[in-house]
């Protein structure tokens, strides 16, 4: 069984919420490409890392839809879909941490590990059915829709040669999909705060 994480206890513990969700087993098309902003830490203070050029942005996208559960609940959940490349086809990359945010939601800075080979493109992770597994969905509980059109993501990146960098996108919401198709989730899970 797979254990609730600190980001779905504590975190966002006003925004989500436990319910079954539909199966899910692939992603749908992106409606427009992701805007990429790199490197927007302040110069007064330099970061610790700088951009990225080991993953970049295939797409970005936040689903939302109506939670299925065994009573008539009125959740609606969104869902981030990140996806990501590792364009020199010679070294692989880890994200080592991620945030969303949408609106005034946000997941805090979620620290996990998820590697990509060489040359790979996937999603930086999936759903879960069980809507509790998951830890980086918003989920509004009393159904009114999260305002907002555009999210942020945030990834921590190390690439291969162990250099630390950010890759940020942004990308539209689209509304109330219906039966969206989810790709399968790929981390054990994020620790958010």
């Amino acid at each position: 069984m797979r254990r609730l994480s600190s980001c779905a206890s504590f975190a966002l513990l006003a925004v989500l919420t436990a319910c079954e969700s539909p199966a899910t087993p692939s992603a749908p098309g992106v409606e427009s490409p992701p805007r990429v902003l790199v490197d927007t830490v302040s110069r007064a203070n330099p970061p610790a890392v700088s951009s990225s050029r080991a993953l970049v942005v295939d797409s970005f996208t936040v689903i939302e839809y109506r939670v299925s559960c065994a009573w008539a609940c009125p959740y609606v959940a969104y869902a981030p879909l990140l996806k990501l490349r590792e364009p020199t086809g010679k070294q692989g990359a880890e994200v080592i941490s991620i945030e969303f945010t949408l609106g005034s939601k946000t997941t805090g800075a979620c620290r996990g590990s998820v590697i990509y080979a060489a040359g790979s493109s996937a999603f930086l992770d999936g759903v879960y059915e069980y809507l509790w597994s998951n830890d980086l969905i918003f989920v509004s509980l009393d159904g009114q829709p999260l305002p907002g059109d555009v999210a942020t993501a945030r990834a921590t990146v190390r690439a291969g040669d162990g250099t630390l960098g950010i890759v940020e996108a942004t990308g539209r919401v689209q509304r109330m999909v219906s039966a969206p198709l989810f790709p399968e989730p790929r981390s054990n899970g994020w620790a958010c705060h």
